[in-house]
């Protein structure tokens, strides 16, 4: 398969399964939680919402280092993220990564007590029985991709 391919049916299997989960390191201990992302960018760029005071938060500014997990049920197949975080406070990003669905979540909106993430994959671990991505032996490791020079290979 080509990258393009191998990057598609990533992008498809982070749109099927709505959630993922954001694991950081929490001083020695991975902490994992379960999110609803925002669609991935077409850099691959991924944004978060959450609260300036949670421990995510906390644990992100410590080490911006984190995973991401996307599992796809019905293709059985998942994408597992690597790469960097960094915490965005600014008013018009936070307006633009908004769900109002989160109202109840954070109810002064946008503007307080909201924060985003903003997360910047470096590697993409693939696996995808439905799409037949599943590299020797059968399915016991992902399909890798690392972004070099700001292209995806396979690895």
């Amino acid at each position: 398969m080509t990258v393009q391919t191998l990057l598609d049916i990533c992008r498809s299997t982070m749109q099927s399964a709505k959630y993922c989960a954001l694991i950081t390191n929490g001083q020695g201990r991975l902490n994992a939680r379960i999110l609803q992302p925002f669609e991935p960018e077409m850099d691959w760029t991924i944004w978060f919402g959450a609260h300036p005071d949670s421990r995510k938060v906390a644990e992100i500014r410590r080490d911006p280092n984190v995973t991401v997990l996307y599992y796809d049920g019905s293709d059985v197949g998942y994408a597992t993220l690597l790469g960097t975080t960094q915490i965005v406070d600014d008013l018009q990003f936070k307006q633009k990564y908004w769900n109002p669905n989160w109202q109840s979540y954070f109810p002064k909106g946008p503007e307080k007590d909201y924060t985003l993430i903003k997360f910047s994959p470096d590697q993409i671990e693939l696996l995808s029985f439905g799409h037949k991505v599943t590299p020797e032996p059968f399915g016991l490791r992902p399909t890798i991709l690392t972004l070099k020079n700001k292209q995806w290979i396979a690895d």
